[in-house]
């Protein structure tokens, strides 16, 4: 089950990587599924809206964007974080920059697994999801 971390096009050292890795195999288990290979890549924002427009045909900013499929009960998944994209949105929401990035991580998987965002109940139950997961997160630390 590799988690791996990386920056695509920026320099960034993200913190708690083993508690990260660990909150990921767990929303993953939750859902009765077992990850495979697992990339995050961290990157600018203008990489990220390059990548939107390409393969999504958005033509904005976006804080993450995931790619990813099932194999069997397998999770496989390249996940995009454009940095400087969540440092402006935890300055917007009045969260602390970790958390935030955490969050964002947390949320690529939740996509993964089946949850969506696209309604408001479905916003709401994502939010719900992202917040046990973040106290998860925070328990290991």
């Amino acid at each position: 089950m590799p988690i791996v971390f990386a920056n695509r096009n920026i320099t960034f050292q993200l913190r708690h990587k083993r508690e990260l890795r660990a909150s990921i195999a767990k929303i993953i288990a939750d859902y009765g599924l077992r990850a495979g290979r697992i990339d995050y890549r961290f990157c600018d924002k203008h990489h990220i809206k390059r990548i939107n427009i390409q393969f999504l045909r958005h033509h904005y900013y976006t804080d993450i964007i995931t790619f990813g499929n099932l194999e069997g009960n397998v999770v496989n998944a390249d996940i995009l974080i454009a940095k400087d994209v969540v440092q402006e949105n935890s300055e917007r929401f009045g969260t602390s920059f970790p958390d935030e990035m955490a969050r964002v991580i947390f949320h690529g998987i939740l996509h993964l697994v089946g949850l969506n965002d696209k309604t408001a109940e479905e916003a709401t139950a994502m939010r719900s999801a992202e917040e046990k997961y973040l106290a998860y997160f925070h328990s290991l630390l």
